[in-house]
């Protein structure tokens, strides 16, 4: 369908998408984690004090591991930002410190209690204490930047689907990774922009697949000396088709 008899109109998005398959691995991996990246150096550069950033901060207790490290070592981190947000988690865990005291005490029972009040005050002991002290009560805020700038991306793949733009800029594409291909076909729109999909992406598939196999078999010692060609790094990028692409790409 051409882009003119569409009835969407395109997007920012879509553009990100066009332009991020012309890069190495997934395009839907590639403009999530630009999403994540411009989400964690704004953050920093300029919200580290807003209210609300930081009440969601404390629920998650900051950054999953990937993420606190990747802000850190792509810079988007500095140290007094770093120091601000950390410096309120520690204060909020040790508030903590109480309740978590109270919990293993409640959990120390008199051995001479007969088996059956036991149970009892361990159903209660449960329910009082359901909460894990230190955990945290919402996730990676990052993570969740990464998953709903993916569900946008793929939205606008699959709207624009069928424009020559996007159909040509997918085929000289890696294609997409699994996690964002199992996305894709879950949606419940656009069926034939997921068939057209599917089919180009299980081709990509079995030419990686045909790569990997040539990688393998150039590895035994009589074919060695033929040395590597496009299909030396493909065990690299196998790992990224059915992985996705990581964070510090």
């Amino acid at each position: 369908m051409a882009p003119s008899q569409n009835r969407l109109k395109p997007t920012i998005t879509f553009h990100e998408v066009l332009e991020a398959c012309s890069d190495p691995g997934c395009p839907i991996c590639q403009v999530a984690l630009n999403g994540v990246d411009s989400y964690l150096d704004a953050l920093f550069y300029e919200f580290v004090n807003d209210v609300g950033i930081r009440d969601n901060l404390r629920r998650s207790l900051g950054f999953c591991r990937e993420h606190a490290w990747l802000a850190i070592d792509k810079r988007f981190a500095d140290a007094l930002g770093t120091g601000i947000i950390y410096e309120d988690l520690l204060r909020s865990l040790i508030r903590q410190a109480p309740y978590a005291r109270k919990r293993l005490s409640a959990r120390s029972l008199p051995k001479w209690l007969p088996a059956r009040i036991q149970s009892v005050l361990t159903r209660w002991r449960d329910r009082r204490y359901e909460v894990v002290p230190f955990s945290s009560s919402a996730a990676c805020p990052a993570c969740r930047q990464y998953e709903v700038m993916s569900d946008i991306a793929l939205s606008a793949m699959l709207d624009f689907f069928e424009d020559a733009r996007m159909q040509a800029a997918y085929k000289d594409s890696s294609g997409l990774c699994l996690p964002h291909m199992r996305q894709a076909m879950a949606y419940e729109r656009r069926p034939e922009a997921q068939a057209h999909l599917l089919e180009l992406t299980l081709s990509k598939w079995m030419h990686l697949k045909g790569e990997l196999h040539e990688l393998i078999r150039k590895h035994d010692y009589r074919f060695i000396e033929q040395g590597f060609g496009p299909e030396g790094d493909s065990w690299k990028r196998a790992v990224a088709a059915i992985v996705g692409l990581p964070s510090g790409r």
